[in-house]
């Protein structure tokens, strides 16, 4: 009859092993921090925040639309990347924005206009700050229930956030999003 031999539990063995290399030499253990820390800030810059707005700058035709929006509509042109942005508020009232992108422009994304989808048509007017109201945008965007993925490449566009990008091809291979990603 053999006899069983008792060498601890599952965790004590584990908790050796991990105890086993926090001992070693110096070297491996500055390998190891730096590791960590590169890890935090790949991941810090992978899910880094959309920077905030201050209300007051932003245009008064966007701040002024009542939450929650009944309808949110966005569209990507194949100038560059332009993207017009169609809100709707609680009360219906409509207003639309143009974040122009050229191919021959080296800033793209820095103009915000109010009074139509795109820069180029009749009543499109120039914002006095885009900066704001162009993050205002890209946050009634990133918090829009149910996006679909043609609004996640507008926001891919406007925020240029890989986790946005992930995000996209997760729809690409789920079947939900049949177009290119």
């Amino acid at each position: 009859m053999r006899q069983k031999i008792d060498t601890g539990s599952r965790w004590t063995i584990v908790l050796r092993g991990l105890l086993a290399k926090l001992y070693r030499p110096a070297k491996n253990r500055v390998v190891i921090c730096v590791g960590l820390v590169a890890l935090g800030c790949i991941a810090f810059w992978f899910f880094r925040p959309s920077p905030g707005y201050d209300i007051t700058r932003v245009e008064p035709r966007l701040s002024s639309l009542q939450e929650p929006y009944q309808r949110i509509k966005t569209a990507l042109y194949l100038d560059g990347g332009s993207v017009g942005i169609e809100i709707t508020d609680r009360d219906g009232k409509t207003e639309q924005f143009a974040i122009p992108s050229r191919l021959e422009e080296t800033n793209r994304y820095t103009k915000v206009y109010v009074g139509a989808m795109y820069d180029s048509k009749p009543g499109a007017v120039l914002v006095s700050d885009s900066e704001q109201t162009k993050r205002m945008l890209i946050h009634v965007l990133a918090a829009m229930p149910n996006r679909k993925p043609d609004d996640d490449a507008c926001l891919i566009m406007l925020r240029h956030r890989p986790a946005d990008i992930v995000h996209l091809y997760f729809l690409h291979f789920t079947g939900a999003f049949k177009g290119h990603p």
